[in-house]
C-alpha cells in the first residue's frame, strides 16, 4: 500500500479503503492502525491522507476517530502547531488558507485548545 497522493487520489485507493473498513469491522485499535499506517508512509503523508479520509462519506467517522488518535499523540510528544506548521511545509498561513495542510493545521490548534480549556459539565 502507497499513501504517496492519496488525499487527491482517495477514491482511487480501494484496497486501502477496504483495509480500513477490516480494522474497523474488527475493533483494531486506533493507535495500532496508525502505527501500520506510519510504517509504509511518513507521517506526514498520514495526516494529509487522514485529513482526506475525512471528506469521504463512507469513511468520515474512521478518519475523523484516528485523526483524533493521531493528535493526541502529538500533543503526549509535545508537538506544537508550529513544530506541525514545520512539517507540513507551511510557511506562511495565508499562503495556503483552504488546503488540506492549513486545515489540518487548525484543526491540529482547535485540538490544542480544547485540551487546554476546562471541561464545564
Amino acid at each position: 500500500m502507497r499513501l504517496k497522493n492519496t488525499s487527491a487520489k482517495l477514491k482511487e485507493n480501494q484496497a486501502l479503503l477496504e483495509w480500513l473498513k477490516y480494522t474497523e469491522a474488527y475493533a483494531w485499535p486506533r493507535a495500532k492502525i496508525l502505527d501500520r499506517l506510519t510504517e509504509i508512509a511518513p507521517e506526514k503523508e498520514v495526516a494529509i491522507f487522514l485529513q482526506g479520509l475525512k471528506n469521504v462519506p463512507s469513511m468520515k467517522t474512521i478518519g475523523h476517530e484516528l485523526q483524533m488518535t493521531q493528535f493526541e499523540q502529538w500533543r503526549m510528544m509535545k508537538m506544537t502547531s508550529d513544530d506541525l506548521a514545520k512539517g507540513l511545509g507551511i510557511l506562511k498561513i495565508s499562503e495556503s488558507m483552504g488546503t488540506q495542510k492549513s486545515i489540518l493545521f487548525f484543526e491540529y490548534e482547535l485540538f490544542l485548545l480544547k485540551k487546554l480549556l476546562p471541561s464545564t459539565p
